[in-house]
């Protein structure tokens, strides 16, 4: 992977990961960078794969692709939610009221689960 190199993308810093983090995390190489509100993310490449579906207590089981949708949190949910669907490319699946704001459930495209 050679040296860590920092890159500027849409006013997000966007590092990559040193070669013991990626051994670490058990795949080729990835980037990290915080999202808008703080929340950090990883985008990996290589991962070893079982090809195990994962089975939750709700019996949700995921797809051939492995991932099924997400639920971020963060202070400015407006901003969080459209740079996960502008910049990540995520799908919004459904929308929950609360006294506490508005809960986005992101899912994925197809073009999302291929980056790994």
């Amino acid at each position: 992977m050679g040296k860590s190199a920092v890159v500027e993308v849409d006013q997000v810093l966007v590092a990559a990961g040193t070669e013991a983090e990626a051994a670490e995390r058990k795949v080729t190489g990835f980037a990290k960078f915080n999202a808008p509100g703080g929340n950090p993310v990883e985008l990996f490449y290589g991962t070893v794969l079982d090809h195990v579906p994962v089975h939750t207590r709700s019996r949700f089981v995921t797809g051939d692709m492995g991932f099924g949708h997400a639920i971020i949190s963060a202070e400015d949910a407006r901003t969080t939610f459209d740079f996960c669907v502008n910049v990540l490319g995520f799908i919004e699946r459904n929308t929950m009221k609360s006294p506490g704001g508005t809960t986005w459930f992101m899912g994925c495209t197809r073009a999302i689960t291929r980056w790994a």
